[in-house]
């Protein structure tokens, strides 16, 4: 039995995580070019290039109003928020 899921973004609140890619330090990087960016929509990603089309059914990253994450308070309250999560999926 093959498993589907369907993403969809709202445009009006989201946050984000980024996720580092790593190109080739010699030679063409092609994870940076449209080529490679291209294959991310197809997958529910959307693409660090804002020249390519974001996944079917989603709003285009520029109509997005993303929250932004304050890094400074996760740092202060870590421990109170691992210990948070830990009871929640324990």
């Amino acid at each position: 039995m093959e498993a589907t899921a369907e993403v969809r973004v709202s445009a009006e609140l989201l946050t984000t995580v980024t996720k580092p890619i790593v190109g080739r330090v010699t030679g063409p990087a092609p994870w940076g070019e449209a080529l490679g960016q291209k294959l991310f929509p197809g997958e529910g990603l959307y693409a660090a290039r804002g020249d390519i089309e974001p996944p079917a059914g989603n709003p285009p990253l520029g109509q997005i109003k993303v929250i932004p994450v304050d890094y400074d308070l996760i740092e202060k309250e870590s421990a109170a928020l691992k210990k948070r999560f830990n009871e929640i999926f324990q």
